[in-house]
């Protein structure tokens, strides 16, 4: 098939990456993080660095031959999939869990910690936004889907984009990066065997990907962008069917992926 086809080559590309490197300030704490790279032998830059105690690492910044797969950084055809993903002939994603915003701008949200989140991925139709597969059907199940600059204009007043640092801070309250996914996954809606405890309220459904026109990954993996930033690449994270770990890694800017907001 040609989509495929083309799906597999524009998300392979990814897997150029060998190693880079980035400076940035943490608008959030001043700090600053450089020399990020991978010693992934598959070539995909790998965001785990394993060595804090606290489960807080950098999603440039590897030691582990593990690594975590990004949902659009391999080279591995077993993790490219049809770019519509779905049980209905309409391309329409299940299960249903809506997203649409409320009329008078109030929004249903999750606390964790100190943190007050968004409990369902951002509907708001900006620029640079799309339903995946062109479906708004899927909008209103799992809100769109952004790239990097969309999503950081996206958030409406009083939310924001969370940082770097609200990430690291979010993943010290769940515990460690390794069992983070869990609680913040519905406990429905997953076709994998890593169970879904949804402890916040947060309802992670998997409401797939997209990049340049192409979608893929429905009802198998989630991701949501970062304000942090280098060059090219901008951070996020996700949950992936079948895999234990949050993930908390980088990708370019013109992917596109699910939005939560961040109470100010």
């Amino acid at each position: 098939m040609k989509t495929k086809s083309f799906l597999m080559a524009a998300f392979a590309s990814f897997a150029m990456v060998f190693t880079f490197s980035c400076s940035l300030d943490d608008n959030d704490d001043g700090g600053s993080v450089s020399s990020a790279s991978s010693s992934s032998s598959a070539g995909v830059v790998n965001p785990v660095s394993s060595s804090s105690s606290a489960g807080v690492v950098d999603p440039v910044s590897s030691s582990s031959s593990a690594g975590v797969v990004d949902p659009v950084s391999s080279s591995s055809e077993a993790e490219v999939v049809e770019p519509v993903s779905s049980s209905s002939e309409a391309g329409v994603i299940d299960p249903v869990s809506s997203s649409s915003e409320e009329d008078d701008g109030t929004y249903k949200t999750a606390t964790i910690g100190t943190q007050v989140w968004m409990a369902k991925n951002l509907n708001i139709d900006v620029s640079g936004s799309a339903c995946y597969d062109n479906n708004p059907a899927n909008c209103a199940k799992h809100g769109r889907l952004y790239d990097w600059e969309a999503a950081m204009k996206a958030c409406p007043d009083d939310w924001h984009l969370p940082s770097y640092s609200d990430i690291n801070a979010l993943i010290k309250e769940l515990g460690n990066i390794e069992t983070a996914a869990a609680k913040l996954k519905a406990q429905t809606g997953w076709n994998d065997s890593v169970a879904g405890t949804d402890n916040y309220g947060f309802s992670a459904f998997p409401s797939g990907i997209g990049y340049n026109g192409m979608f893929g990954f429905a009802n198998e993996r989630t991701s949501w962008w970062t304000s942090y930033e280098f060059e090219s690449m901008a951070g996020h994270f996700g949950i992936e069917n079948d895999y234990e770990p949050l993930v908390w890694t980088s990708n370019y800017k013109e992917a596109m992926f699910s939005v939560r907001c961040l109470k100010n």
